[in-house]
């Protein structure tokens, strides 16, 4: 089983920094450089560690460089300064882990709204930059808000996705399913337009089905048809806090992951990278290869 690492670690002293802008003039260039290169130095920390723990996968944070976009197009960082950062993040060993990107939830290029539409293309573009440093081939996010008619919003969201990129950039997103406003089968529709791979969320897609029964392993053939094209898949699964009940009590997260919560038909595909959702971070996958390893052994 191949799991991934979401980001930030539980109790290893890998920690990265950030900062808040609530004036940009009052954005030091110091407090921007000395975030920027430990935060890089760290990420080569969290692949080692994933490395050498037997984690094929690893997110890297969004604010990996904190607001850098935002900061370059107000001129507080210069171009050279900005290529040097680059420059630095070209030269992280991945030691041929699967990186990849999830952009925060603000991201909806299907807002009605132009100005939001206009901010997530621009953190859109921001990943797309350091996803070409770090050679990073998925910048997964969701579609956004249904607003009162699904079926329009789906709509706006592929003729925005295709107005406003190209196709090479819309190569590196992946979409996934959410708990609330779209299934696996609306998020493969959108998938069929525009040629997105899908990122199946197991845990969203039983919130958002609660009370139903469906065919998990159904979903996940259809899903893997997206990734056709490539040598692998990547799903995501989590345990929710307090059990499924209703779909917004179901989706925090668990600490850990309860087995029960894994499909056994899972183990039958290879080149499959599993997202750990878990808050307990590296302790909820070092658990999860201890029950697999005892199940190999029996």
């Amino acid at each position: 089983m191949n799991f991934g690492l979401c980001c930030i670690f539980k109790e290893e002293q890998i920690k990265f920094k950030t900062f808040t802008l609530k004036r940009l003039d009052e954005v030091g260039s110091d407090l921007i450089d000395k975030t920027y290169r430990h935060n890089i130095s760290e990420l080569q920390k969290a692949i080692d560690y994933c490395e050498k723990n037997n984690i094929n996968s690893y997110r890297v944070s969004s604010d990996l460089l904190p607001s850098f976009g935002l900061l370059f197009r107000n001129g507080k960082i210069s171009n050279q300064q900005l290529n040097n950062y680059l420059e630095l993040l070209q030269k992280i060993d991945s030691k041929n882990l699967r990186l990849s990107f999830h952009p925060s939830q603000f991201v909806n290029i299907n807002s009605p709204h132009p100005e939001v539409v206009k901010n997530s293309e621009l953190e859109l573009r921001d990943h797309i930059i350091l996803a070409n440093a770090l050679n990073i081939k998925e910048i997964n996010f969701h579609i956004g808000g249904s607003y009162g008619n699904k079926q329009e919003s789906l709509e706006r969201f592929i003729t925005n996705l295709k107005n406003i990129f190209s196709e090479d950039e819309i190569k590196l997103f992946t979409i996934e399913n959410d708990e609330l406003n779209y299934s696996v089968e609306d998020v493969l529709y959108v998938s069929k337009m525009t040629g997105l791979r899908v990122v199946y969320d197991i845990h969203h897609e039983r919130c958002h089905r609660i009370g139903e029964k469906f065919d998990e392993l159904d979903l996940f053939l259809k899903v893997r048809e997206t990734w056709k094209n490539w040598n692998y898949q990547r799903i995501h699964i989590s345990s929710p806090r307090d059990g499924y009940s209703t779909r917004a009590k179901s989706r925090p997260h668990s600490d850990f992951i309860d087995i029960n919560h894994l499909p056994n038909w899972l183990i039958e595909f290879d080149n499959l990278h599993i997202d750990i959702e878990a808050k307990a971070k590296e302790l909820a996958i070092a658990e999860l290869q201890k029950i697999y390893k005892n199940l190999e052994n029996i």
